[in-house]
């Protein structure tokens, strides 16, 4: 679950493990015990059930993307607080998005060396993966850019004592131009 969905579908570590327990109590998974040790673990199976309500899901509509950062939410609400604290919080997106590029291209280097765990799904892996790469490219791309707007205000508090990076407003009425 860390290695692949971390990123695509971020839940606490408890609420990933309630997940397939309510598959089995629903028909779609099945469990078995089994032992690594004297340690028992379970090990979920789909059953027919599930691999008919997974095949009924694929063939409808996904929501709407949602974009989940605490870091872009603290930037919509920067003027409350300090410059120092918006640049910080940029620094640790700016980070965080280096390291999801760190991480991802550990992965790809071992699907490389090794096929990975599901050698049979790397068509899948690939695709999805290069989605996370652009995804985490864009988080340490913006942050960056980011900093240096910032980095020139006097402060965060209005925007009469800044430098409006009016160029941006331009630049995404382009964007929502193109057919």
């Amino acid at each position: 679950m860390k290695r692949g969905l971390r990123h695509s579908w971020p839940r606490t570590d408890t609420r990933i493990y309630q997940e397939p327990r309510n598959l089995v109590a629903h028909g779609l998974a099945s469990a078995r015990i089994t032992a690594t040790g004297r340690r028992p673990r379970t090990v979920y199976s789909i059953t027919d059930e599930g691999r008919r309500a997974l095949a009924d899901w694929l063939e409808e509509a996904s929501q709407p993307p949602q974009i989940q950062s605490e870091a872009v939410l603290r930037a919509t609400f920067a003027d409350a607080g300090s410059k120092d604290a918006l640049l910080a919080t940029l620094a640790g997106l700016r980070r965080e998005g280096r390291l999801i590029q760190h991480q991802l291209g550990e992965q790809a280097a071992d699907y490389v060396a090794t096929g990975g765990p599901f050698p049979q799904r790397l068509h899948l892996i690939a695709l999805v993966g290069r989605f996370l790469s652009d995804y985490a490219q864009l988080l340490e791309g913006w942050a960056s850019w980011a900093e240096q707007v910032v980095s020139s205000w006097p402060d965060v508090a209005t925007a009469d004592a800044t430098t409006i990076p009016s160029d941006v407003f331009e630049l995404v009425i382009q964007r929502a131009a193109r057919p």
